[in-house]
């Protein structure tokens, strides 16, 4: 007979911490339009791009051990369209690069007269043709090592494609990527792609649409292709893609959803799951003109689409032009800390939610509140007392870039009355672990513990039903070499910190450790 006893074990769990808040200066407040935070950690100086309170141009730099900063406006004022976003970039040399405010309009590009220095900024033309009508300007860094890069629509509509520029930081000077340009819309149609993301195949995926008019409405044919270089292109199955794309170049569709059925260009991209099978996740009608979320899934040799809401009534109306406000979007599939595959959506009649896959079937096996880390509840609460207005929030490692707007409104203006500017803040974050004890009755044992012996460990889990996980920081599940009993063992780790979860049906939430392989 197994007498009972009471023990204390201990509780670790995973918190963030403000460290540092950082204002900046009240900022335009009456319509959305995104602005640019870029940290240049090698140099200890952080920079931001945004429209002030009287919608100019401006750009913010500090030291990081400092929370002063220094603006610097530029010739640039912004009116009522969310297009005209700010990006911001620093290259190997030190010289900062700023674009933004186009919708179809001529290149507005700036690049500071020194390294590291925003007094005085030169108004410049990149590569001299094809900067007569530019949006989406997006610098990109990461795809070879020094190198920065610039993309953005060329022309409008049935004449648009996508461009790339490339900056030799020797010479100073921009060159087209590539002779010919992303998309040829023969005149009839026009694209709309995702930036480039890096995949754990180390290819560069993008994923787009065709559309026949303005009107949202009429995107059609979900369409994927991947690169390493940006100039070489391939299907998944590996058939070389030639540049320029057209809506006939076969073997790029990967859900071939016809116009009219609710396929939009906003909340589309592309995640993995711990197989590392690329996911598109978008949004479209289902056959009952319902909107839904979907995710489609190269599996053998094939993309499988998959409907992963099931709502039974609402249906985003998409027969308008300009910025939409945004009803319904989501995120891609990730993995969280423990592995599992999570999808975030937001729904104008339900909130923000997450789903937990079943990876299997891309279908929910929970809906939950989204996964907001503790310590950081505050940043996402709105603190304007005028009705309608959004929080939004852009990370850069440890750091969050937060300001408050009313939402997108089509591109046309509002009438008063109209918010306050609101404050644009940095924050610091930390990670910190909070440490408590809980009482948890057990069988002749006396604590979980975890022993560390060269590449061994081992993790009593108290009996033989409770189920252990070990993950590295980034989330990889590491499957367990042996379990005995109670007794599970990981032989052969690499060094470095690996996070343990037990749960059981002794505690209220599982317990979550930190093991250190040295």
């Amino acid at each position: 007979m197994h007498k009972l006893i009471f023990v204390l074990t201990m509780a670790v769990t995973l918190n963030a911490a403000i460290v540092e808040q950082s204002d900046i200066t009240n900022v335009w407040s009456s319509h959305f339009v995104d602005f640019a935070l870029v940290t240049d950690s090698s140099a200890l100086l952080q920079y931001v791009g945004f429209y002030d309170k009287d919608r100019k141009m401006t750009i913010a730099q500090r030291n990081l051990s400092s929370k002063q900063w220094q603006l610097k406006t530029l010739p640039v004022t912004t009116g009522w369209d969310s297009h005209d976003y700010i990006s911001v970039a620093v290259d190997d040399s030190g010289y900062i690069h700023v674009s933004g405010n186009m919708h179809n309009v001529p290149l507005v590009y700036f690049r500071s007269s020194k390294p590291r220095s925003i007094d005085t900024f030169e108004s410049l033309a990149m590569t001299g043709t094809n900067e007569t009508m530019v949006t989406y300007p997006m610098f990109i860094k990461g795809i070879a090592k020094g190198e920065l890069y610039f993309q953005y629509r060329d022309n409008a509509n049935s004449t648009s494609t996508i461009l790339w520029n490339k900056y030799s930081v020797a010479t100073k000077k921009w060159t087209r990527l590539t002779t010919e340009g992303f998309f040829n819309t023969e005149g009839l149609y026009s694209a709309y792609m995702t930036n480039p993301v890096k995949g754990p195949d180390d290819y560069f995926h993008v994923v787009w649409m065709w559309r026949n008019t303005p009107t949202a409405n009429t995107n059609h044919d979900l369409s994927h292709i991947r690169s390493k270089d940006l100039v070489n292109w391939e299907t998944m199955n590996g058939t070389i893609v030639t540049l320029p794309i057209k809506q006939s170049t076969p073997g790029v569709v990967a859900d071939p959803v016809d116009a009219g059925n609710g396929l939009i260009n906003i909340a589309f991209g592309i995640g993995w799951d711990s197989q590392k099978r690329p996911v598109i996740n978008y949004h479209k009608y289902d056959k009952n003109a319902i909107s839904q979320r979907w995710n489609t899934r190269w599996e053998n040799g094939a993309w499988k689409i998959y409907q992963t809401s099931a709502w039974t009534s609402f249906k985003w109306s998409l027969d308008r032009t300009g910025t939409l406000g945004i009803d319904i979007s989501g995120t891609p599939v990730k993995q969280d800390y423990s592995g599992r595959l999570v999808q975030e959506y937001q729904h104008v009649n339900f909130g923000s939610h997450m789903w937990v896959l079943d990876e299997q079937t891309l279908q929910p096996l929970k809906d939950t509140l989204p996964i907001l880390i503790p310590g950081l509840d505050s940043l996402h609460k709105v603190t304007s007392t005028f009705a309608g207005m959004q929080v939004h929030i852009k990370v850069d490692g440890d750091y969050y870039f937060r300001w408050e707007t009313l939402p997108e409104n089509q591109d046309k203006a509002r009438n008063p009355p109209l918010p306050d500017p609101t404050m644009l803040s940095v924050y610091k974050i930390t990670s910190t672990t909070s440490t408590g004890t809980r009482t948890a009755p057990t069988v002749n044992k006396t604590s979980y513990h975890a022993i560390v012996q060269g590449s061994v460990v081992t993790i009593d889990c108290m009996d033989e039903t409770t189920l252990v996980e070990l993950f590295t920081l980034e989330g990889k599940r590491i499957g367990a070499s042996k379990r005995t009993g109670s007794i599970q063992q990981y032989f052969n780790l690499a060094r470095g910190t690996y996070i343990y979860k037990i749960d059981n049906r002794y505690t209220t939430s599982p317990v979550v450790n930190k093991i250190i392989i040295h």
